[in-house]
């Protein structure tokens, strides 16, 4: 991964946004495995933790290439870019638990699940002060897994799906 720094994360204004772009050999196929939050989890704690700053936005996409790289750059607002699917709800559940992904694959189990190939994908969670799949598909040996190996590019939509935790 290749990382040119042009101005300290420090310096810049709130709020944050992040920009991964994965580089994958050309015998990668990249429809299949190489989840693009397996690759964003790691970071984005590790940055919040090593800096103390928040990031309100991050994206990933992933490409044939022979080199990955990372933008962080003040984040601007945009307007609810819509998509084939928009789901909005309240969840009453903690994140990491069965009972809210049960919820979450309830509410969008109505919808016909997107065309096979590559989807770009945007989800966004409202949470309270307290709190710092289905339409892409699914396996069948996997209960959770809406096969978010398919995305290809997370923003911008073709799917929105905006969350808001009780209480918020």
């Amino acid at each position: 991964m290749m990382c040119t720094r042009s101005s300290p994360i420090s310096t810049l204004p709130d709020p944050l946004g992040l920009r991964l772009d994965i580089g994958l050999p050309d015998k990668v196929k990249l429809l299949e495995r190489h989840d693009l939050d397996n690759y964003l989890f790691p970071l984005v704690p590790q940055l919040t933790k090593r800096t103390s700053r928040r990031f309100a936005f991050v994206s990933a996409t992933k490409r044939h290439a022979d080199r990955s790289s990372v933008l962080v750059e003040t984040a601007l607002p945009v307007s609810d870019p819509g998509g084939a699917y928009s789901f909005e709800m309240v969840t009453t559940a903690a994140a990491d638990t069965a009972t809210y992904k049960t919820q979450i694959r309830d509410r969008v189990a109505s919808a016909t699940p997107l065309p096979n190939g590559g989807v770009e994908l945007q989800i966004a969670f409202v949470v309270g002060s307290a709190g710092h799949g289905p339409t892409s598909g699914k396996r069948p040996s996997m209960r959770w897994s809406p096969c978010p190996d398919r995305a290809s590019r997370s923003t911008p939509p073709r799917s929105n799906f905006v969350h808001r935790r009780q209480g918020a």
